[in-house]
């Protein structure tokens, strides 16, 4: 699909991506876009995160592992739990 080779484009010049604004550039629903998204993380072309796309293999670790020391007991066992490929969603 043409606007999917766009977004992956865009996602490989720009290195991260926001849903709406990919629903803004290309004038469809974010719905649309998030569908394109998760062809291409199926893919393996992006990496699908909350809100958009990075790069493959180029997403920032979560911006609380340097403050571990700060965290505690809760984040030590959550970082046990997850992997490294994985992100952790607030509720």
């Amino acid at each position: 699909m043409e606007r999917q080779g766009r977004i992956r484009g865009m996602i490989a010049t720009m290195g991260r991506v926001s849903s709406r604004e990919l629903a803004s550039r290309f004038c469809v629903s974010e719905d649309t876009i998030r569908r394109d998204l998760r062809a291409l993380n199926r893919t393996g072309a992006v990496l699908k995160v909350y809100g958009g796309a990075v790069r493959a293999g180029t997403a920032d670790p979560p911006s609380f592992l340097p403050r571990r020391a700060a965290g505690g007991a809760l984040v030590d066992v959550t970082l046990r739990l997850i992997g490294p490929s994985q992100s952790i969603l607030p509720g």
